[in-house]
Parts: C-alpha cells; structure tokens; sequence
C-alpha cells in the first residue's frame, strides 16, 4: 500500500492498494451506504514529536445510517491496483478537535493502515460461493516525512 499527499486548494489523501500475490482476491475496503455515501477503512497515523501518535479516521458518511449497508468490495488480480484519492477535510482526528489538515502542517509522520482482519466478502450468497478468496489481514503504507 502507497500513500501521497496532492498539494492544491484542496488537497487530498492518494491511497494505493496493489495485490502483490500471484493469484486474484477481493479486498474489501469499507462499506456501501446506499447510493450516495460509502465508508472507508483506511486510518491515517500521525506520528508527530514526541512519539505520540493521532489516528484519524474515514468521516465522509451520514452521521446515521437508516437502511442498508452493503461491502464496498474491490476484485484485484494479480499486479492489479486500486487508488481512492480523498479529501483531507474527511478525516478526523479521534482524540482531538484538531483537524487533519492542520496536524500535518507541523513537523510529523503519516502512515495509512489497513485492517481487515475480520472482514467478509458477501459477493455471493449460497449456493454460489465466491470463487476468489477474501483478503483478509492488516498491509501498512510507506511514511510520509511532513511537510515536504
């Protein structure tokens, strides 16, 4: 997994999940809420001086979800990559009212994380099981030194 921060008016987190295996997967990156928003399971690590470390978190979804969630379940092959630029103002800061934008202005590192250690991929319900496996585990991306 990648991580790049695009500079701009409003700038954006790149996230790059490549399968690095030689067979196909599904991986599922976060859920679907309806036709118009979508959660994320990327969690952005700030490591800022000191060693403290701030998580931010995916917040771009209705504060409350009434209906139905589906997976947000992603097919690689082999090689084959999957990149979700989002804004920073969609993250927020777990244990503090500081935004994201304005942590990394300061002197720190970020990672993004992934963890999908209890995930399932209900592509297809029985009698049709998935034919490709679903990935499951936790991949962290490169560090970013900010700011650049």
């Amino acid at each position: 997994m990648a991580v790049a921060i695009t500079s701009g008016p409003a700038s954006e987190i790149r996230i790059t999940v490549r399968n690095a295996g030689d067979q196909p997967l599904l991986l599922p990156v976060g859920a679907l809420i309806g036709s118009r928003f979508y959660g994320l399971r990327f969690q952005v690590v700030v490591s800022v001086p000191g060693g403290k470390e701030r998580r931010a978190t995916y917040a771009g979804g209705p504060g409350i979800v009434g209906g139905r969630l589906d997976p947000l379940v992603v097919p690689l092959v082999p090689s084959a990559s999957y990149t979700v630029q989002i804004p920073l103002a969609r993250f927020v800061i777990l244990d503090q009212p500081e935004k994201l934008e304005t942590l990394i202005l300061k002197r720190c590192q970020m990672r993004v994380e992934l963890d999908v250690r209890n995930a399932t991929c209900p592509l297809y319900g029985y009698p049709n099981p998935n034919m490709l496996p679903c990935w499951q585990g936790k991949v962290v991306s490169n560090i970013l030194q900010l700011p650049n």
